[in-house]
């Protein structure tokens, strides 16, 4: 699970790196400013932080919904 969350850390702040680059861009050049966008610069941390939670609980719902799969039985029963 702590490659899962390792992972999931890396590839939330990488994510919130390219989300707010693409934002402050396209900010850029619609308006001619990006003053009012002060927040993006807590994005990355923000995806980081959700994707070290959420990627353990993915993987565990993974290998739970695999495990039913290969035991023939129906999930949430």
């Amino acid at each position: 699970m702590l490659g899962a969350a390792l992972l999931g850390l890396v590839g939330g702040f990488v994510l919130g790196i390219v989300v707010s680059e693409a934002i402050a861009i396209s900010a850029l050049m619609m308006f001619g400013g990006i003053e009012e966008l002060r927040v993006l610069r807590f994005l990355p941390g923000v995806l980081a932080f959700v994707g070290f939670i959420g990627a353990p609980l993915l993987v565990m719902r993974t290998r739970k919904a695999d495990a039913h799969r290969v035991s023939g039985e129906t999930p949430g029963r």
